[in-house]
């Protein structure tokens, strides 16, 4: 649930690494996009410990300031190329002590679904990173909480997960304030 913070943290570290501000709608926005998180994640005393939100708050952190710096790299001319290629050698080197150490072989059935996993994720990588190239974070940001709605999706499609009431009201909140964002931008334009 913390780590859904990073449009928080987007905001925040956009404004002295990019001089960007937010105007009310980007907080309203981001604000109400947590609260439907909130409603669909539901946190308790006993799904919520120490531990797992201190390390969900820091891939929060770490998620918003990537998009930042994504942002400042594209502005600068880096290539969305170069960024997803330094982003994925770098996770990879990452996590290989702990690949190695914990190694099992796969089936081919399941070598097949982590290549389509990864193929997927640099699919969404180029899109998010050229998404920051052309627009600011602060008006990006909200988007993020859409991770949630298509997380519910896949549960539905895959795994028969039915989404309780309190759920599609945070469903609703989020993809609300997604189209709020859409028509404003619209407005300006």
């Amino acid at each position: 649930m913390l780590n859904k913070l990073s449009p928080f943290f987007a905001i925040l570290i956009s404004i002295p690494v990019l001089k960007e501000k937010p105007s009310r709608v980007d907080l309203f926005a981001t604000i109400m996009a947590f609260i439907g998180a909130v409603f669909i994640i539901r946190p308790s005393g006993t799904n919520l410990q120490f531990m797992p939100a201190l390390i969900g708050l820091y891939g929060g952190f770490g998620a918003g300031t990537a998009y930042v710096f994504v942002r400042r790299a594209t502005g600068k001319g880096t290539s969305a190329t170069m960024i997803v290629t330094c982003f994925s050698v770098f996770s990879c080197l990452l996590t290989l002590p702990f690949m190695i150490a914990g190694y099992v072989s796969m089936s081919p059935r399941q070598l097949l679904f982590m290549i389509l996993a990864g193929l997927s994720a640099a699919l969404g990588q180029f899109a998010i990173t050229n998404a920051y190239k052309f627009a600011p974070a602060k008006s990006l940001s909200v988007f993020d909480y859409m991770q949630v709605v298509f997380a519910t999706v896949w549960g539905l499609l895959f795994f028969k997960e039915v989404p309780e009431a309190l759920s599609i009201v945070g469903y609703a909140l989020i993809i609300g304030v997604a189209v709020l964002r859409w028509m404003k931008a619209r407005k300006r334009e």
